[in-house]
């Protein structure tokens, strides 16, 4: 029982740690694309370039 509930806890910790480092890139990357948005899209008016950013 207890290999069983320590190899389930190294995996959610793996598993946690990895989708944490996602996160944290998700986080950093968000300014550089609402710049690229803004500069490119609603300073321009290009309607297209903001909804194919956004999506």
């Amino acid at each position: 029982m207890f290999k069983l509930m320590k190899r389930v806890s190294v995996i959610s910790a793996i598993m946690a740690f990895l989708f944490m480092i996602v996160q944290v890139l998700a986080d950093l990357y968000l300014p550089n694309l609402t710049s690229d948005i803004i500069n490119n899209g609603v300073a321009k008016g290009d309607i297209d370039y903001i909804w194919h950013t956004v999506l």
